[in-house]
């Protein structure tokens, strides 16, 4: 189910240390974006769409700090 892994995926990024694991941090987002992504899609819901897009832009902005800090 979508929705167990999109809660899975929290726990992860609420478990990971943004400042010490930057890079697991961004790769749990990007994937929690992905699940929002498709359960957003087959629902038609915009909420979690918005979610998604929150998430991807999360992990963007966190590989561009990891690049040049």
């Amino acid at each position: 189910e979508m929705r167990q892994a999109a809660e899975a995926m929290r726990e992860v990024i609420r478990e990971t240390p943004r400042e010490r694991l930057p890079e697991d941090w961004s790769a749990a987002q990007s994937n929690l974006g992905a699940i929002l992504t498709i359960l957003g899609e087959a629902t038609g819901d915009a909420v979690t769409l918005r979610e998604a897009v929150e998430s991807l832009q999360a992990s963007v902005d966190a590989d561009s700090r990891a690049r040049d800090p």
